[in-house]
């Protein structure tokens, strides 16, 4: 992809280019279907919690944007637990369920600054509990000097 900048405007084709804040708005929640439009996803969130964090919030839980049925945005601090969960807000400042699957999360997020995880976990979408497979992509963000986790997942096995 080409890039030309010119008196402080860029010019480009096909790609929406993230600048000065404003996250990618061509991915959304139902867009979700991989590991690349996964990634794009988070990546957004991220640039939406550093720009202004109490707004991203807020935004993450009433703009469907930012969540599907499936797919919606999480966040865990160094100690394992939720900083927020958009799907369920009661999780706030809990302890992840599995302490493997948190140390996987921590481990990719804080330690090798961000990539995939793959677990099981019952699936929102089917009725009853069904440990369903599912693939979260993890990169800290900063807020106030310290740093955090957000995250969001998809499940690979599952069409809506």
């Amino acid at each position: 992809m080409k890039i030309f900048q010119v008196i402080g405007f860029f010019f480009f084709t096909g790609v929406f280019i993230s600048c000065g804040g404003t996250p990618n708005l061509e991915i959304t929640a139902e867009k979700v279907r991989d590991d690349k439009s996964l990634r794009a996803f988070v990546r957004a969130a991220k640039e939406h919690l550093e720009t202004n964090y109490e707004q991203a919030v807020v935004d993450f839980g009433k703009e469907k944007r930012w969540r599907s049925k499936t797919v919606y945005l999480w966040s865990l601090k160094k100690d394992g637990s939720f900083l927020f969960h958009i799907e369920i807000p009661i999780l706030k400042e809990r302890k992840f369920e599995s302490s493997e699957t948190t140390d996987k999360f921590l481990d990719e997020g804080f330690r090798y600054g961000g990539g995939f995880v793959e677990y099981t976990v019952d699936n929102p979408a089917k009725e009853g509990p069904d440990q369903s497979r599912k693939i979260a992509y993890v990169i800290p963000f900063e807020r106030e000097g310290e740093e955090y986790l957000i995250a969001s997942g998809y499940y690979p096995d599952y069409e809506p």
